[in-house]
């Protein structure tokens, strides 16, 4: 007979087990009741965590459900499901590797831009559970910027997201999170995009954002200074007004004071 660890132990592999898959002999034989009865209901607690699972999945990401349909949708969940358990009871950030499994998931690759809708929707979620807090206004980060050598530190928003893409996958997402009727002559550009998602205040933006002042704010990110921030936005962009995008990003409040 089985000590309760490996019971426990092997009730939790089955269960992780793809869909369909049969329970190992110990389990059911250790529960009391005939043997088929019990794998009965075990397929049964297991068809209901499945259910629970994909639904959390398909509550995160509505486009992506909406793109491929619910059916391919409930197929690819069920092959995440068996690789990517949840490590929480809080099903909350659940799905934070379904864009990578997706970039790498054969059936999937007919809508290249599907892995980064998928983790556009994913970066909105996490920016919606965000912190609040402070924002500098305007004023000040335009003074910093006058004098970034000797400015105190910049950092961004708590709820800022950072996401670059080959696809217009703002524009995309945006046309497929509600159920909604899509007309039927809607074009998009095939172009890239570089995008900020964040939370100031009670809503969610997503806001597309030049390359360069993408750079810049990739800089911040990572802890870097002022300065450095506005040299990788010239290194990217020579071009662009460094001074005139700081201050619809500081309107839009998007940096905090570094801590």
């Amino acid at each position: 007979m089985p000590s309760l660890a490996e019971l426990q132990t092997n009730f939790r592999s089955f269960l992780l087990t793809p869909a369909g898959s049969a329970p190992p002999h110990s389990l059911p034989a250790a529960l009391r009741g005939s043997a088929d009865e019990n794998a009965e209901r075990l397929a049964v607690y297991k068809n209901n965590l499945y259910s629970t699972l994909v639904d959390a999945l398909a509550a995160t990401f509505p486009a992506v459900e909406r793109l491929v349909g619910e059916q391919f949708f409930r197929f690819a969940a069920h092959e995440y499901i068996a690789i990517h358990a949840p490590t929480s009871p809080m099903l909350l950030g659940y799905g934070h590797k379904f864009a990578q499994f997706l970039s790498r998931f054969a059936p999937a690759a007919t809508v290249p831009y599907l892995p980064d809708v998928a983790e556009l929707e994913f970066r909105w979620l996490e920016a919606y559970h965000a912190t609040d807090a402070i924002a500098v206004d305007a004023a000040r980060v335009a003074a910093r910027l006058a004098e970034p050598e000797i400015a105190a530190g910049l950092r961004l928003h708590p709820s800022a997201r950072l996401l670059r893409s080959r696809h217009p996958v703002s524009k995309i997402w945006e046309l497929n999170r509600s159920p909604d009727p899509i007309e039927n002559h809607t074009s998009i550009a095939a172009e890239p995009e570089h995008l900020l998602i964040i939370r100031p205040q009670a809503t969610v933006e997503v806001r597309r954002v030049a390359p360069g002042a993408y750079a810049a704010l990739e800089a911040l990110a990572a802890g870097r200074s002022l300065l450095d921030a506005i040299a990788a936005a010239r290194r990217t962009q020579p071009e662009l007004d460094i001074n005139e995008h700081f201050a619809a990003l500081a309107a839009g409040e998007t940096f905090c004071e570094r801590e």
